[in-house]
């Protein structure tokens, strides 16, 4: 199942409350990952599991074989991904047919 069909099934509610709460699930400390943002009390890292989403993994996989995850650290991730890129200030970026 991909990315975008695994982020539809988290229910609205929850997901709207995790929009709030990610701060509470996503850390950055300077001893974990050199400072990377990750699920806190883990050292798994905010990319890594956005990459293995974008490989395919389904959220019940990533639960499988991550057991010390919840749904909401999952929910967090997205959460937080969505607002950095939020906050990203666009570079338009010539493409080579625009020559």
């Amino acid at each position: 199942m991909g990315l975008w069909i695994s982020l539809l099934l988290f229910e609205f509610e929850t997901w709207h409350h995790v929009l709030m709460d990610w701060k509470k699930r996503i850390v950055s400390d300077p001893q974990v990952l050199m400072g990377k943002p990750s699920v806190k009390g883990t050292r798994l890292g905010v990319g890594f599991l956005l990459d293995i989403f974008a490989q395919g993994w389904s959220k019940q996989e990533v639960l499988e074989n991550y057991p010390q995850l919840q749904e909401e650290d999952l929910m967090a991730v997205f959460a937080y991904s969505a607002a950095r890129v939020g906050n990203e200030e666009v570079t338009p970026v010539k493409r080579d047919s625009d020559s």
